[in-house]
């Protein structure tokens, strides 16, 4: 009795499919080349994103104190500077969803790197960054990536009274080392304000200048929303 194969060969040449022809040559053909050309333009797009975010940045840096002034006044018309404070820099970005606005104002002794970091001196920094979701903790993380990554080694809820108003700050122990420097501990008294800005009193010394922090955040309270009023203002007599 013969045996008919038919079926299993059938079945054989389904299960394995005959390999499809070698192609000749060594390019990969029309899609890779596509996939290339794509990721040369992404390339382009991303490098010419970088060169026009330095250029904003480049742009909106001064070191000319008028300048500087001028820029306080649109965020706090009623600003004063206590006597001997300048302003030194001052960083401005707006890009896509992302608002930074930093203004350093220092005595002039103090040491100021290009990078806006005050290495020794008496220093009030008025830092505001605005982004999506961002909350107190990560605002003042932000500050401290702007102080060369400081490491906090000290801190403790601390009130400062600015004549009628008081508010609710921090003040902390900050220590920097440089390599090839010795270590450096800088105190800072860190004020919030509202509206995503922080203000942030800092010395070299183991005391900050707590007077011209009072004397600034008594002129522009007003105008910020964590203020409290703690004392009635003073009528003025009638003649």
């Amino acid at each position: 009795m013969s045996t008919d194969y038919s079926q299993f060969d059938q079945q054989q040449q389904f299960d394995n499919p005959p390999a499809p022809p070698s192609r000749q040559g060594g390019g990969c053909g029309k899609g890779c080349l596509i996939a290339l050309v794509i990721l040369g333009v992404m390339a382009a797009v991303f490098v010419g994103g970088i060169v026009s975010v330095v250029n904003h940045i480049i742009q909106n840096t001064t070191q000319d104190p008028k300048e500087i002034a001028s820029r306080l006044k649109e965020v706090y018309p009623t600003a004063q500077l206590p006597a001997s404070y300048s302003g030194r820099i001052a960083l401005k970005i707006d890009i896509w969803k992302v608002k930074m606005d930093m203004m350093a104002f220092t005595t002039d002794d103090a040491d100021v790197e290009d990078n806006g970091e005050v290495v020794t001196g008496n220093s009030l920094l008025l830092f505001a960054f605005k982004a999506p979701g961002m909350d107190q903790e990560e605002l003042e993380n932000s500050i401290q990536v702007g102080n060369n990554s400081g490491t906090v080694i000290e801190k403790r809820e601390y009130k400062v009274r600015a004549g009628q108003y008081q508010f609710d700050g921090f003040l902390q122990k900050v220590q920097r080392r440089k390599e090839g420097q010795e270590r450096r501990i800088y105190s800072q008294i860190l004020v919030p304000l509202g509206n995503s800005t922080m203000l942030v009193m800092q010395s070299d010394k183991d005391k900050v200048d707590e007077a011209a922090l009072q004397q600034f955040l008594q002129s522009i309270a007003k105008d910020c929303p964590t203020a409290t009023l703690v004392e009635k203002p003073k009528e003025k007599e009638k003649k």
